[in-house]
């Protein structure tokens, strides 16, 4: 009799358990669709089915119905780039021959390098597979001209300064000095104070550079930014997304506060740390779409290296964006502060999208998987309406998760 009771009461438990477990979860599942807008982390799944409808709509409009040939022949060129790198390499430390000009992927998604007088012999043997161009200046001159500029202005800053940006231009085989007035006495100015090289050309600059964000006070993170990977910090669960967009501590209602920013130099990222109870995962969030996992792997895809490797973005204002890296380590003024070190392409984004999440194309058919390569950082736009959309430069999540020590989970 006692047994019986003791299973009578056990069975009860288990049918009220269950109930509450459901009740609650229509509960939960009807109060985050009424507050979705407040409350939902747009979280990017490169794996859901309208994500990738989204994606593969801006490959074709960014490189027409033979996007997925183009993916694989970029790819290939790319890998090319890397292991011609891999011959330099010496202590972690890049040390290109005197005979070497550059490299970048032509729009025939070729591997183009250039060369000074003649072939360095450690490449002599994949001529084959390159094409090969001619120029008077070394990637060395290129790279200590422009290192120079970068050491000026990080030691003196910016503030009231001409510049507007600088940046070897491979193609052209210069280094090019953007300046608000491109007057011959602000470039003797120039020569005199910064560094006077035959490899630097002057232009008037007709682009402005603006962080991807709207600058509104008590804006929520989901309306105003976008949210880029998740990582975490000294053991703390939380994701990264653009420092420009938060403050050092601030807390951000609904999702944890912000345990670390950096805004110079060559990082633009904050580390938010959720708050108890919360978790995020790695997917897309849309109430309407099941929910699939990327890939959260530890092994960090090297970061694009050349000049025309493709490139892919998601954010809150533009989605799917895609397009080609235009320059490997983009300096410039961000009214009074100097930065160095970004990655700029000619994949679209506006306001709204800054700390989306940056990635490679996983494979030839490039829209399914795809790697975190760094967060959305800035915009390039021309005029004055800076509402329009523009060219986009990123941060690198190497850098990042080097500086923030974090791990992929």
């Amino acid at each position: 009799m006692k047994k019986k009771k003791i299973l009578f009461f056990t069975t009860l438990l288990v049918v009220f358990s269950l109930v509450a477990i459901v009740t609650n979860y229509w509960l939960f599942e009807a109060n985050k669709i009424k507050n979705n807008e407040k409350t939902q982390l747009s979280f990017i799944d490169l794996n859901s089915e309208d994500f990738n409808k989204k994606t593969e709509q801006a490959f074709l409009e960014s490189f027409g119905e033979k996007y997925q040939e183009k993916i694989s022949k970029n790819m290939e060129a790319e890998k090319i780039s890397t292991s011609i790198d891999s011959l330099f390499m010496n202590n972690n430390m890049m040390k290109y021959p005197e005979e070497f000009g550059g490299k970048y992927i032509n729009e025939n998604n070729d591997l183009v390098i250039q060369i000074v007088k003649k072939i360095p012999k450690e490449i002599a043997s994949l001529t084959d597979k390159l094409t090969v161009e001619y120029v008077e200046n070394s990637y060395e001159e290129l790279e200590n001209a422009n290192n120079s500029i970068i050491n000026y202005f990080i030691k003196n800053g910016v503030k009231g300064s001409n510049l507007v940006s600088n940046y070897i231009d491979v193609k052209n085989n210069n280094v090019v000095v953007e300046l608000k007035n491109n007057s011959l006495e602000e470039q003797k100015w120039f020569k005199e104070n910064v560094i006077d090289s035959e490899v630097i050309k002057f232009i008037q600059s007709e682009s402005n550079t603006m962080q991807t964000t709207t600058y509104n006070a008590g804006g929520s993170l989901g309306g105003f930014c976008s949210i880029g990977y998740r990582a975490k910090m000294n053991g703390n669960d939380g994701f990264i997304t653009a420092g420009h967009c938060v403050q050092n501590g601030q807390l951000l209602g609904g999702y944890g506060n912000v345990t670390k920013r950096v805004f110079g130099g060559s990082i633009d990222a904050a580390f938010i740390q959720l708050y108890s109870g919360n978790s995020v995962s790695n997917n897309l969030q849309y109430p309407y779409y099941p929910s699939t996992a990327i890939n959260a792997s530890n092994n960090i895809y090297p970061n694009p290296n050349v000049v025309g490797a493709f490139i892919a973005k998601a954010g809150i204002t533009t989605g799917a964006t895609a397009g080609s890296i235009t320059n490997t380590n983009f300096s410039y003024n961000s009214d009074g502060t100097y930065l160095t070190g970004f990655v700029k392409t000619s994949a679209q984004c506006n306001n709204g999208d800054s700390g989306g999440v940056v990635y490679k194309p996983g494979s030839p058919q490039g829209i399914k998987t795809g790697t975190v390569v760094g967060i959305v950082h800035a915009k390039s736009y021309t005029g004055n309406d800076h509402t329009v959309k523009g060219d986009m430069s990123y941060s690198r999540s190497d850098f990042i998760d080097r500086d923030f020590n974090l791990t992929r989970y």
